[in-house]
């Protein structure tokens, strides 16, 4: 019987699209704060960064800060994209 190792078992790396995906299901679920943004989509605090800089240029989310803390929310244009995806993935599941 072969020992299984780290090196046998393949690894797989999330396009920025993906990413993305995960940020809109974690704020969609009712988690608002960045770091709880980040620990549920798994990122780094710069990842996180980048990827809440262009969905706020693409008005997928909005932000809102109060008392210097930021809080983000879904858009309906960002809800529009999470559905529109999430329905693509089901119809892909094989």
């Amino acid at each position: 019987m072969k020992t299984i190792t780290p090196v046998d078992i393949p690894t797989y790396r999330r396009n920025n699209m993906e990413i993305a995906n995960d940020v809109l299901f974690a704020i969609k679920t009712g988690l608002h704060k960045p770091t709880r943004i980040m620990y549920k989509s798994n990122l780094s605090w710069t990842k996180l960064q980048e990827i809440m800089d262009v969905l706020l240029e693409k008005n997928y989310v909005t932000l809102q800060v109060n008392n210097n803390r930021k809080r983000y929310y879904i858009s309906p244009k960002g809800s529009d994209a999470l559905a529109k995806i999430m329905s693509a993935r089901s119809a892909l599941e094989i």
